[in-house]
């Protein structure tokens, strides 16, 4: 063999060990996993339970999404408050998935309702709107092409739903400084699920956390109490409606229900006017947390008289709370449309 055709059988072999090489790298590249949110929602028949799942969640602060280089598209809109008037200043978001879920855009609305999301990487998009004291709401499914701008049906902000829970731990003690983070559940172009952060709060020192200002559709709750394990659950919002299988269900009413009336007196045992009485349906879940939901409150009046009527039957917990006090969480069983406890119910709130 000649020395030239030595020197191009080394350069060939040399070329096919890169090219190998590259293949290679390639090859382990395509094979490592998509990373997945450590987020445990529960599935299923929503016990509580928590399940390994393939929701992936949307960061608090989430990096944003990077358009297709030279090739980019827009989304163009009006947003409106509940009445049908042009919304201003509402923050519009376009959340997309590629991967995992990501902000490809946000902006606010003008004067006259309308906005535009430039810019944006062709794909599919989930749309948000939202004005604090005004309402939300939520398109998704709005497709982005390159170089062509994609008009939306115009945004109608709904008010939300208010969601006021009690948590009490498996000993039916207030679950003090538990964390409590919803999260907006949304389909992806394939029909799963992915996660984004609606809020996250914790409960008082009697356990009482309210998630105000809720748009339909799904959800996602996640405790972690200060001591325990965490618990997920499943919820819907539709039409304003709360469809939650965690939450006490509707009892019973017969003869129209009960009557509960409460008498408070502050230490001396004088009668205290203008104490909060907040109702709280409960049922016990043995061994978790339970979840109270409030379905009444009202103040005391002069007398320190506080009444309530058709209350269907159910366990009940009354958080009382007095001007200077330290509020009291106090326990009724209504049944048969009579409350067990002996009326009025006598409380004394505050030191003597």
């Amino acid at each position: 063999m000649s020395l030239t055709h030595k020197i191009v059988l080394a350069i060939l072999t040399a070329g096919g060990l890169a090219v190998l090489t590259l293949a290679l790298v390639s090859v382990g590249r395509s094979a490592a996993p998509t990373p997945r949110s450590s987020l445990r929602l529960a599935r299923g028949d929503l016990d509580g339970s928590e399940f390994s799942s393939s929701y992936s969640s949307l960061p608090q602060r989430p990096r944003e999404a990077t358009a297709a280089e030279g090739r980019t598209g827009s989304i163009a809109g009006t947003v409106a408050d509940p009445s049908g008037v042009p919304a201003a200043d509402a923050d519009i978001s376009a959340i997309t998935f590629d991967g995992r879920p990501k902000i490809g855009g946000t902006t606010r609305s003008r004067a006259d309702g309308t906005f535009l999301l430039s810019a944006l990487a062709p794909g599919a998009y989930t749309v948000t709107a939202q004005r604090a004291g005004v309402g939300h709401a939520v398109r998704e499914q709005v497709t982005v092409e390159a170089d062509r701008s994609t008009t939306m049906e115009p945004l109608l902000l709904r008010a939300g739903t208010l969601l006021p829970l009690l948590l009490l731990d498996p000993d039916r003690k207030p679950a003090a400084g538990a964390t409590v983070r919803i999260d907006s559940i949304f389909s992806r172009p394939d029909r799963s699920s992915y996660a984004v952060l609606f809020g996250e709060l914790k409960t008082d020192s009697i356990g009482r956390v309210t998630i105000d200002a809720l748009p339909d559709g799904r959800y996602q709750l996640g405790i972690v109490p200060a001591a325990g394990h965490r618990e997920a659950h499943s919820f819907e919002v539709e039409d304003r409606v709360l469809i939650a299988r965690f939450l006490p269900r509707p009892g019973r009413a017969p003869s129209g229900g009960a009557r509960v009336e409460f008498e408070l007196q502050d230490g001396r045992g004088l009668s205290l006017q203008g104490a909060q009485v907040h109702l709280y349906r409960v049922e016990p879940r043995g061994g978790r947390l339970s979840f109270g939901l409030r379905v009444a409150e009202g103040f005391s009046d002069a007398r320190g008289r506080a009444s309530f009527t058709a209350l269907p039957d159910s366990l009940y917990a009354a958080v009382l709370i007095a001007p200077g006090s330290d509020p009291v969480v106090d326990w009724l069983e209504v049944r048969n449309a009579r409350c067990l406890s002996p009326l009025p119910i006598v409380r004394r709130l505050g030191r003597p």
